[in-house]
């Protein structure tokens, strides 16, 4: 089976290509804002384009030919074996979709962190069940999908992930539409990629990172959850609850003590949560779902 890797880009220093690139990737479709830079290599095909990540990703999706349809990030480098490994987890034809182990950039300051790592003990089949992607079944930065799957449930949402009014969650919507479906889903422990974003602990960068999750977190667990999916519903339930035990430990008692500063925050915790709260309501109940859509959603109901 051959092996596409889309990657959406927006930086001027696209990881994937520091170093050497893993054997066995048949082709790179890169969506960048200046595509001139990257037309270097045959392998490559160059969209120009300043896209939300989750469009850009479906445009590749639409470009690619391949039985395999892989994803990573601009700020992710691949480990040298990593689409071999990936493609060994399909020769189990169950398998549907295939996410690695995402490890974080190694430095010494303890102030720093990476986002949106991943790792599990050993490989093995994800569950079956719903459940908060973020611990049990990985993100797209490490996530390898059979072309099939798109076909049969569509591709990401428009309205989710980083540069759409939904700001994250488009993997986490994913995840659960394919879950629903039914399609099998595997953890590869030795398909690694190493995620170099760093982040400074208490800082304007986190704090804006983790209302980008919140949003798409509710936005997308949300639209199942308004839809009457139970397992979607304690999630969100508990990412509600979550919201407001912050609101209460981490906000109001530090203001009460004289940090003004947090009201700031405050507020832009209260637009998120909404925003994401509104999301999930309207493309839940108001705008139309696609056919296809339609279709997983009976699946799910007639089990």
């Amino acid at each position: 089976m051959k092996l596409t890797l889309i990657v959406p880009a927006s930086r001027k220093t696209i990881e994937v290509f520091r170093k050497d690139l893993p054997s066995q990737i048949d082709k790179i479709i890169i969506i960048h804002p200046d595509y001139h830079v990257l037309m270097k290599n045959r392998s490559i095909v160059s969209i120009k384009g300043n896209y939300s990540s989750s469009s850009a990703r479906n445009i590749g999706i639409i470009k690619s030919d391949t039985d395999i349809i892989a994803f990573t990030d601009d700020d992710c480098e691949l480990n040298i074996d990593w689409a071999k490994n990936i493609k060994k987890r399909f020769d189990d034809k169950k398998i549907m979709i295939v996410f690695g182990q995402t490890l974080s950039f190694s430095y010494k300051n303890s102030t720093f962190f990476t986002p949106c790592t991943f790792s599990k003990r050993k490989s093995g089949p994800i569950t079956n069940k719903i459940s908060r992607h973020w611990l049990e079944v990985g993100f797209s930065n490490n996530m390898a999908v059979k072309k099939e799957v798109f076909e049969k449930i569509g591709n990401f949402k428009w309205w989710l992930g980083p540069g759409s009014i939904g700001s994250n969650g488009e993997d986490a919507e994913f995840i659960i539409r394919a879950t629903i479906a039914g399609f099998k889903k595997y953890y590869s422990h030795d398909s690694i990629v190493i995620h170099k974003k760093i982040i400074k602990k208490n800082s304007h960068q986190e704090r804006m990172g983790s209302l980008s999750y919140l949003c798409g977190g509710l936005a997308a667990y949300g639209f199942y959850a308004f839809q009457g999916v139970s397992e979607c519903k304690v999630i969100f339930n508990n990412l509600v609850y979550d919201f407001f035990s912050n609101i209460k430990n981490s906000y109001f008692k530090k203001i009460i003590k004289g940090d003004f500063k947090l009201l700031y925050y405050l507020v832009l915790e209260g637009i998120y949560f909404l925003r994401g709260f509104l999301i999930a309501f309207i493309f839940a109940k108001i705008v139309p779902i696609p056919k296809k859509e339609n279709v997983v959603r009976l699946y799910y109901f007639r089990k």
